[in-house]
């Protein structure tokens, strides 16, 4: 239901990271912050790319269990990124602030999870049916270790 809901909204669109895992070898799946930081500064910038650059965002991101530090270090390196690819591009990149909330109390994230466990249900067990109503406001699906 929140899956058909979701999908109603017309201004709207899926822009997904898919990894897997067990492909990324054992040296990448043990340095758990720095391949999660990775991967969210990936999916930042494309989002960013995609957009027009009057445009402001906010990303919000499910907040880990993590210390003080960590958290410093994910923004720094969200933003090193985005620096780092619009600076070789030669464009300035929109304004953009990077947060992480506890999704158990953001509406928001919760209904990022469905799409989340919508793609995951596709790639890890081969079952389509919610993977299907959500395909097509995916604008943008990056595979990784496949």
């Amino acid at each position: 239901m929140v899956l058909s809901m979701l999908v109603k909204e017309h201004d709207f669109q899926i822009v997904a990271i898919t990894i897997n895992k067990k492909k990324a070898g054992r040296g990448l799946q043990s340095m758990k912050d720095e391949f999660y930081n990775h991967f969210c500064a990936i999916l930042v910038v494309e989002i960013l790319k995609m957009s027009s650059s009057e445009d402001d965002f906010v990303f919000v991101f499910d907040e880990r269990p993590k210390s003080r530090d960590s958290n410093i270090e994910f923004e720094s390196h969200i933003y090193g990124r985005i620096r780092h690819e619009f600076t070789e591009m030669g464009i300035t990149p929109p304004q953009t602030l990077a947060s992480r909330l506890d999704s158990q109390k953001s509406r928001g994230l919760q209904v990022v999870d469905f799409v989340v466990g919508a793609i995951h249900k596709e790639y890890e067990s081969n079952e389509s049916k919610f993977y299907d109503m959500i395909s097509n406001s995916i604008s943008r699906e990056m595979r990784f270790f496949f």
